[in-house]
């Protein structure tokens, strides 16, 4: 706030001190009380002074409280100090300034109001000239909870009308056959339309936004890495399909081959091996279909991980699942000597066994192009 502005807060409760006569001490002062309410002018958006409430007499008498002129006062080291001049203050203070006492009004407290009559809430706080009284701006509060929620709204000085008469608050403690006397603080129709400030709804309102806008930021600036990544990525992935699919090419030839020498030495074979050998050759017709279906067998230990073949362990079990020791060996029988294959079945034999051997390290091949390829 501006140094020449003053509030209505910030003079509530200061004390006040009053010149004292002294030849000794041109400076001595003696205590006269502490700021009870600002006091403006009837009809004018202009405070006039303010009243000092004076401590009991004896700590039992009440004694008056005093008007303080807004021009009858200084600030020496943050308290007030009243000029000791009769206009300074009370009567001769309100004939210096043109009013009458009795006119005059506290502002603070009183229910702010439309035409209409719609009611924003009371005043709570009125900031002015602190040199000429003009009234700069009204600050309007809706209670303790509403203001901490929905915070106050400040009203301009241009959208004030003034003090009127006979509408809002009573202003006098009547009797039956008295009149009551209402006054309210009369505004201009925009109040209507000005934003409350200061409360908890607008502080979280303003939190998320900046919270939407920093996210909105991160977002923004991921976007580029993000898509730069997925190119790198989708990049690799096809070098590597690309691969793969190059090697499984070249290995197509070779189940070809592999049933063709199958069939050759199939011909040859009797009558009595035919059936078996067309069961393996089934057999290696189901095994490139499941080769072709990128089907990858693996060997894992009983937490789940991935072993080589050549750890795998045997072991025994009962029918309820538990480990057993290794059964008996039974005594050997005599072995049957085994019927000698036609010379077709051995042939077919090795063609299988040829091939297979051509196959032993093609799906490395695969896993070490793709490797290649993605690197």
């Amino acid at each position: 706030m501006a140094d020449h502005l003053l509030s209505t807060d910030e003079l509530t409760g200061l004390r006040v001190l009053a010149a004292k006569k002294s030849k000794k001490d041109p400076e001595a002062t003696r205590r006269l009380g502490k700021v009870r309410a600002c006091v403006f002018h009837p009809k004018e958006k202009r405070c006039v002074g303010f009243l000092v409430k004076r401590p009991d007499a004896a700590l039992m008498f009440h004694r008056k409280d005093v008007f303080v002129a807004i021009d009858g006062y200084d600030f020496v080291d943050g308290r007030i100090v009243v000029h000791d001049d009769p206009a300074a203050t009370d009567k001769d203070a309100c004939k210096a300034l043109g009013i009458s006492w009795d006119d005059c009004v506290l502002w603070v407290g009183l229910p702010v109001m439309c035409q209409d009559g719609t009611e924003f809430g009371l005043v709570g706080d009125v900031i002015f000239d602190a040199e000429t009284g003009a009234v700069h701006e009204l600050v309007v509060t809706a209670g303790a909870t509403a203001n901490a929620l929905l915070g106050k709204r400040h009203v301009p000085a241009s959208l004030i009308r003034g003090f009127k008469r006979g509408m809002g608050a009573a202003l006098n403690v009547a009797d039956e056959e008295d009149e009551v006397i209402r006054g309210a603080i009369l505004v201009d129709d925009a109040v209507r339309d000005l934003a409350v400030e200061g409360g908890l709804a607008e502080k979280a309102g303003e939190a998320t936004a900046v919270v939407a806008d920093k996210a909105q930021g991160a977002i923004d600036a991921a976007k580029p890495v993000v898509s730069e990544a997925a190119a790198v990525a989708g990049e690799a992935v096809n070098k590597g399909a690309y691969a793969t699919g190059r090697q499984i090419s070249r290995a197509k030839g070779m189940f070809s081959g592999f049933k063709e020498e199958y069939d050759k030495a199939a011909g040859k074979a009797p009558a009595d091996g035919r059936a078996a050998l067309e069961e393996a050759s089934d057999a290696g017709d189901d095994l490139e279909d499941s080769l072709n279906d990128d089907v990858e067998y693996v060997y894992v230990d009983e937490d789940g991980n991935v072993i080589d073949e050549d750890d795998l362990e045997i072991v025994y079990v009962d029918e309820e699942g538990n480990v057993v020791d290794a059964p008996e060996p039974a005594a050997a029988s005599p072995a049957k000597k085994p019927k000698p294959a036609s010379d077709g079945v051995e042939g077919a034999a090795r063609a299988v066994g040829s091939h297979l051997k051509k196959a032993g390290g093609m799906f490395d091949a695969f896993k070490e192009e793709y490797d290649k390829a993605r690197k």
